[in-house]
């Protein structure tokens, strides 16, 4: 997690971006992807690099200010329940790099 005085995935606001991986690939399917994190979700994506195994999540100061430290941290597609997860624990406040 990183802070920055200028996203591009926010049209150049300020924001925190959110990096997770995995060992299986974050493929482009029917629907985006979502983060969420407790019942919040999160769309805007991309990938890192050609790499499909990581996604970095682009959160507005606003939004990240929003969140509770301590609530669980998923992956999905879309934002059916049914759609599969992938489970990243919680999220720790204290590790964003400023």
């Amino acid at each position: 997690m990183q802070h920055s005085s200028s996203l591009a995935a926010l049209d150049g606001a300020p924001g925190v971006e959110i990096e997770v991986s995995s060992d299986v690939n974050f493929t482009v399917m029917n629907e985006a992807l979502a983060m969420f994190v407790g019942a919040q979700p999160f769309t805007r994506s991309y990938y890192p690099s050609s790499d499909s195994n990581g996604l970095i999540f682009a959160l507005s100061d606003s939004e990240w200010f929003g969140l509770l430290g301590g609530d669980p941290v998923t992956i999905q597609y879309g934002s059916d329940a049914g759609s599969e997860r992938w489970g990243c624990g919680v999220l720790n406040k204290s590790f964003l790099i400023p």
